[in-house]
């Protein structure tokens, strides 16, 4: 008995093509049950700083508590509960004696830190609001009322965890 046979049969039993479209259809099915089911754990609120570097005045005038903020792909992430803005850190190099000078207050910068409150999922191994992943480190897009920025998310808490 050939291993696959003239008609393209493994072992005379199964048309390969076939077999590998079940198998392909069965490594779906599993994926999508571990990404939307087993994986997502118990609802909690989340409360995840942000951090948004060198940016305009204007831009943190529109940042406010009490702001609904989304991602881009219009998941809500929560709501801004805190704001502190301060001058961005610049070094420049001298010409002349060709050293470094700063850190200085930026004149034209500012960076913002805030944070969102919102409710997600807590597992094991990871944080998410929606299907978004939360880790620390971790760039996205924040869309609020009037701005969208570029953040970091600098830390990520559970409410009321010790």
């Amino acid at each position: 008995m050939a291993f696959i046979d003239n008609r393209g049969r493994l072992f005379g039993w199964v048309n390969l093509v076939d077999l590998l479209v079940v198998l392909a259809l069965i490594a779906l099915v599993a994926f999508a049950y571990v990404r939307f089911v087993a994986g997502t754990g118990d609802e909690e609120t989340l409360i995840t700083t942000f951090k948004v570097e060198q940016v305009r005045d204007v831009t943190i005038y529109e940042i406010e508590v009490g702001d609904q903020v989304r991602d881009e792909t219009g998941t809500v992430l929560g709501t801004i509960q805190w704001t502190d803005d301060y001058p961005t850190q610049v070094e420049f190099l001298n010409e002349q004696t060709g050293e470094v000078v700063g850190p200085k207050d930026s004149t034209l910068y500012r960076d913002i830190d805030f944070t969102v409150e919102g409710q997600g999922q807590v597992s094991d191994s990871q944080y998410a609001i929606g299907s978004i992943p939360l880790e620390v480190g971790r760039q996205l897009v924040v869309k609020g009322p009037g701005f969208s920025v570029r953040a970091a998310i600098t830390k990520i808490e559970v409410a009321g965890a010790s």
